[in-house]
């Protein structure tokens, strides 16, 4: 389940992403940096990218 730590690293992730530039952002649902994947961050994470 998403938490704290969860929205810290992806609040990390989109910034560098938005500041770069980037058309592809790899990781959408996936939560300690890629060690667990949730459906719940997949569906916040999509309105982030957005």
């Amino acid at each position: 389940m998403p938490d704290a730590q969860a929205a810290h690293e992806k609040t990390i992730t989109a910034m560098l992403a938005a500041q770069g530039g980037a058309n592809l952002i790899y990781g959408a649902g996936m939560l300690e940096l890629g060690v667990t994947f949730d459906f719940a961050q997949l569906l916040i994470d999509n309105e982030i990218f957005r």
